[in-house]
């Protein structure tokens, strides 16, 4: 975009230049018009002063013609690249909104995400409080265990003490361990 500018800048200054090229051409002309006059003043004949005012009428011409259109050339391109850039820069208002729209669905999923995680924090906070009670109820379940395992053992003792009716008392004691 800064070279279309830097582009039309060097247009607008060919431009002028060429407008300040004509104004020279045209003062120039009003000084050939008045040495004309004077020669006219100095030529009693009409007919010399009628060609030279038709030269001079047709050299003007021909050179304003010229200049004319290179100047109308140079501003039709100048149009012409106004009505890209005002194309891009509508295409840029475009993007720009569609951008905009992007950024709010963005912004509302990332406050459903914060919503989400602040509702799985609870849930994460409770599950810690469960996991805490299970410890708890699987430290009285081992502490039962030990107690279990300690009276099956000493009812082995016991029952190794107490001969044949102890190894009927002991079968029992394995098989409830």
């Amino acid at each position: 975009m800064l070279f279309r500018n830097n582009r039309d800048t060097e247009r607008n200054e060919l431009l002028h230049s060429k407008i300040a090229e004509l104004e020279r051409e045209n003062n120039h002309l009003k000084e050939e018009n008045s040495k004309l006059r004077q020669k006219n003043d100095e030529y009693a004949d009409g007919a010399v002063m009628s060609d030279l005012m038709h030269h001079l009428t047709e050299n003007l011409t021909n050179a304003c013609q010229h200049d004319l259109s290179s100047l109308q050339k140079d501003v039709s391109d100048n149009v012409g690249h106004l009505e890209e850039i005002e194309i891009l820069n509508k295409n840029n208002r475009s993007n720009a909104l569609g951008i905009n729209e992007e950024i709010g669905e963005i912004l509302e999923i990332q406050q459903a995400l914060v919503s989400n995680i602040t509702d799985n924090y609870g849930s994460v906070s409770q599950l810690n409080a469960g996991v805490g009670t299970i410890g708890q109820v699987i430290d009285l379940i081992k502490d039962i265990s030990d107690q279990t395992n300690l009276l099956a053992l000493n009812a082995a003792i016991e029952a190794a003490r107490a001969g044949e009716h102890g190894r009927r008392v002991r079968r029992r004691c394995r098989r409830s361990s």
